[in-house]
């Protein structure tokens, strides 16, 4: 599922190359995304949330609260500050918020791998 306008690019290129199923969540606030999970929880057990900013305090996050029988993954620009320039794609890229991050945390909620979890992702 994705979060914001280059969430949803990058989550639209996932479905595109794996099949899996994508949902854009739009109204955020707690009441909006108690609804949203209520409904997701009835189609879907395993999620990625794809949303552009910092892990701590995101829909991610508060979503592995409110489904704590689904597992829930969060790709997006991890902890670390940037220490290069570059355009916004490759500074992104750079914080573990692009497609390749995308697809691994597809592939691995599909096979079940546990192992290391990359750089930006929240798991609960």
């Amino acid at each position: 599922m994705s979060v914001g306008e280059e969430g949803t690019r990058l989550s639209l290129a996932a479905r595109a190359a794996t099949g899996a199923s994508h949902a854009h969540l739009v109204y955020l606030d707690h009441e909006h995304l108690v609804e949203a999970a209520v409904e997701l929880a009835r189609r879907h057990t395993r999620f990625v949330v794809v949303e552009e900013h910092r892990s701590q305090g995101g829909v991610a996050e508060a979503l592995a609260l409110l489904l704590p029988r689904c597992e829930v993954v969060g790709v997006n620009a991890g902890h670390d500050w940037p220490a290069e320039g570059g355009d916004h794609h490759e500074v992104m890229a750079r914080l573990g918020f692009d497609l390749p991050a995308v697809l691994s945390a597809v592939s691995r909620l599909r096979t079940g791998a546990s192992g290391p979890v990359p750089a930006g992702a929240c798991v609960r």
